[in-house]
């Protein structure tokens, strides 16, 4: 690592995790290659859903030395929502970390070298072991308990849009290792008459992860971890969490729904009270900067006329 903007490159790359430098420092979780499945039970009420690709996870680290800002795209997965009672729902969601850029210093040639150092960290970077970026590609989230929910039964509401703020636990896999966080969202159900057409949710908190927790460290082009100065020098100069928000949006499982603007909702409380114990998603990712859809990866954007 040559400079403290080197070292905080990387910790950006890390979808947002938090980075080195703590007295107490956090342990790594457990191993794991894939969570496991979860799923609803069927009822005549279950909407089944196919997350977007369009989704976007955004990371802000406010450090000392500098703000470390990035973006994670290439969503996937898919939900199973109760519409009856939303305290059933289920599902997964899926990010692909490949996609994660930097955008720190509003210079390209800057936030490409940032974004490959944060890559690299994650042994997913342009040098990276084929077979370390097959495993470590994507993230994961697999909903496993909904609570605090404003509403638990969407059907009994009226409207084409109908919000709903909720707290959703779960399994978060990053790099190999899996921890459980809880996400604070704000959700608009749309609907055409009683017939679903898509759902929009955003954090209504911003997540805060730990980096060390995902056995994320400083690592060379050959995936090796560095055990170096470099890192007690400017350890303790770098903010020890990230936050991270993200908005996903999904629609009825084969069908074609246009994108919708997720609805702008007051922050739910955390019933643990503690922020970081979320992989809250807050989706501070919403549209892009243009007010135009984001291009689904390998798509084109739309043409303005």
């Amino acid at each position: 690592m040559r400079t403290p903007t080197t070292l905080s490159i990387l910790l950006a790359s890390i979808f947002a995790l938090a980075g080195c430098g703590n007295d107490n420092p956090t342990p790594p979780a457990p191993s794991a290659s894939a969570l496991a499945p979860s799923k609803a039970a069927e009822s005549k009420t279950l909407a089944k859903l196919t997350i977007d690709p369009s989704g976007t996870a955004t990371f802000d680290m406010k450090a000392p030395l500098e703000n470390i800002k990035g973006t994670v795209k290439g969503f996937g997965g898919d939900l199973e929502v109760e519409l009856s009672d939303l305290s059933k729902s289920r599902g997964k969601i899926m990010i692909d970390v490949t996609t994660l850029e930097t955008h720190t210093f509003g210079e390209e040639a800057k936030d490409e070298k940032q974004t490959e150092h944060a890559r690299t960290w994650m042994e997913v970077g342009p040098k990276s072991a084929e077979d370390k970026k097959a495993k470590f590609k994507s993230a994961e989230f697999a909903i496993r308990e909904i609570t605090n929910a404003s509403t638990m039964d969407v059907t009994k509401m009226t409207g084409d849009s109908r919000s709903v703020t909720m707290t959703v636990k779960g399994d978060f896999l990053l790099h190999g290792r899996s921890v459980a966080l809880a996400l604070d969202l704000a959700c608009a159900f749309q609907f055409d008459g009683d017939k679903l057409k898509a759902v929009s949710c955003k954090s209504a908190k911003p997540a805060t992860v730990n980096l060390k927790a995902h056995a994320i460290e400083a690592r060379d082009d050959a995936g090796e971890a560095v055990i170096a100065k470099t890192l007690e020098l400017f350890g303790s100069k770098v903010a020890d969490d990230a936050s991270v928000t993200f908005e996903v949006m999904a629609r009825p499982t084969g069908e074609k729904s246009p994108l919708l603007t997720p609805p702008t909702a007051a922050p739910t409380a955390n019933p643990s009270g503690n922020a970081s114990a979320m992989p809250s998603a807050t989706a501070a990712a919403s549209a892009t900067p243009s007010g135009t859809a984001a291009a689904a990866p390998g798509g084109k954007a739309p043409e303005k006329k």
